[in-house]
């Protein structure tokens, strides 16, 4: 087997962010079993809590390196041309991401796009924003 066929993950939580995780996990479950409450799944707490933390830093990382190539493009007028441009430059900045530094995506599924236009480029586009089962036309 070669290096590329089980490449090596790097993680983006410190040892000391997940050790701390898992004391206030065992600290959790501790106090729990002296309530008598149900028991408290650390392991899955525990992979949860690493996870959303490796995908916020993920996203912290690829900001910038999103927000230029939206800053840099023409928007189209149709609302399905739009999310289609931003889904082409996220996969390219990951890719750039990958290349640079060697991080995989750690997310399970795609992001949201509509959310990370409207994040990503304010005033630019109108957004969509749901409310209450309707929808609502916003400027962001």
């Amino acid at each position: 087997m070669t290096s590329t066929d089980n490449p090596v993950r790097l993680s983006l939580v410190p040892s000391s962010s997940r050790q701390a995780i898992l004391e206030r996990l065992f600290e959790r479950a501790h106090i729990r079993r002296q309530m008598g409450m149900r028991p408290l799944d650390i392991q899955f707490s525990y992979w949860k809590r690493v996870q959303r933390m490796e995908v916020q830093e993920f996203e912290r990382l690829l900001a910038p390196l999103l927000q230029d190539a939206l800053e840099t493009i023409e928007w189209p007028d149709e609302r399905g041309a739009r999310l289609f441009l931003v889904k082409q430059l996220h996969d390219q900045a990951a890719v750039r991401l990958k290349q640079s530094y060697g991080l995989h995506d750690p997310r399970s599924k795609p992001p949201d796009f509509e959310h990370m236009l409207c994040g990503l480029a304010p005033g630019k586009v109108i957004c969509m924003a749901e409310y209450k089962g309707r929808h609502t036309t916003t400027l962001s």
